[in-house]
């Protein structure tokens, strides 16, 4: 996911082992659910979508990854809206095609350019 990547970059984020486990960065372009990535364990970090329906919250899409030598290994997928779980600790193959079109997406909706953005601003309050 290299528009995870970048938007973690614009946060002087380089990899997960810079992540405080349980604390997540959240991009919130305009017009578009914010997006959460967030370290939840050793090797593990969860990319998702967020909200809450009827108290409950709900996941469109979350995908949890593993790292291992610097790639990320998509192990987990949750969809509610769609009813859809899956996980598998060797890895999804078969979500490769969604990562790659949601990454896609991701940066053409601008959610790198909200992380500058946000990034930029947390500076100038510095």
């Amino acid at each position: 996911m290299g528009t995870i990547r970048q938007i973690l970059a614009a946060h002087g984020i380089d990899s997960i082992d810079d992540l405080e486990v349980n604390d997540p960065v959240t991009v919130s372009p305009p017009a578009f659910e914010d997006l959460t990535i967030e370290r939840i364990g050793d090797d593990l970090v969860a990319v998702g979508h967020y909200y809450i329906q009827r108290g409950d919250q709900m996941c469109d899409p979350e995908i949890t990854f593993k790292e291992t030598d610097d790639r990320w290994r998509p192990v987990e997928y949750i969809h509610h809206p769609l009813g859809k779980q899956r996980f598998d600790e060797s890895g999804l193959m078969e979500v490769q095609q969604f990562i790659s079109s949601w990454d896609s997406r991701l940066e053409k909706q601008g959610f790198v350019r909200a992380a500058e953005q946000d990034a930029n601003s947390g500076e100038e309050q510095s």
